[in-house]
């Protein structure tokens, strides 16, 4: 069972362990398989502000590939679609809704209202990748589903998420870090800072985006 929670700080978040019932998880799994052994990608950069940033990024993209899923199974119509369906129904759906409504936010009720349709980046970190912080330009919100393939573990990568980018000039000291952890799910304001840190072993995850259209990365970083 699900177990969906609304935090505060640093900034308002949430939280759901156990996102997806075993059977839709198995679905999911089933479906994205194929598309990680053959799809997979080194991702163009975002914008960057300098060289340093750039030769940084560079270095990061050596540890993680990607891809976007519509973008994929549009290219192949013989893929199956689970990956996509199961994720839109279960970011609509009553218990995450409500959620939303109990931030009292209207960031997180607007998203509420159009959770069904996003954008959505596979991604796979190996060791030694990470991100650096940055922030999601365009959805209302973002949302991280992190989960585990059978055949790859995860030891090291978590989560980290701060405040909004123009009141935290040191992201890391006003921060809560979520250690990795299979099948989780985390909600947050799309402008908000976050982070991975230096993965050891294999992270996967599914970035939900409404309206993407990019990054940008925090001068601070």
């Amino acid at each position: 069972m699900s177990t969906v929670r609304v935090h505060y700080n640093p900034i308002i978040h949430i939280t759901v362990k156990n996102f997806l019932d075993s059977s839709s998880y198995k679905k999911l799994l089933d479906s994205l398989l194929p598309i990680r052994d053959n799809y997979l990608k080194i991702l163009p950069s975002p914008s960057r502000n300098s060289k340093e940033k750039e030769n940084e990024w560079d270095r990061l993209e050596a540890h993680r590939k990607g891809v976007m899923l519509h973008d994929v199974i549009k290219d192949n119509p013989s893929l199956n679609k689970d990956c996509i369906e199961i994720l839109e129904t279960n970011m609509g759906r009553g218990d995450l809704k409500r959620a939303c409504e109990d931030t009292g936010d209207l960031l997180f009720k607007t998203h509420a209202l159009a959770a069904k349709k996003g954008a959505m980046l596979f991604s796979q970190y190996e060791t030694g990748g990470k991100m650096i912080w940055h922030s999601d330009h365009g959805p209302i919100c973002s949302a991280s589903y992190i989960f585990n393939f059978e055949d790859q573990d995860c030891f090291e990568g978590d989560f980290l998420l701060s405040g909004l980018e123009q009141s935290s000039r040191f992201p890391e000291k006003n921060s809560v870090s979520y250690p990795y952890e299979d099948n989780f799910l985390i909600l947050f304001p799309a402008k908000a800072l976050h982070s991975v840190r230096k993965v050891t072993g294999w992270r996967n995850s599914i970035q939900y985006f409404a309206g993407y259209e990019g990054w940008k990365v925090s001068d601070e970083s």
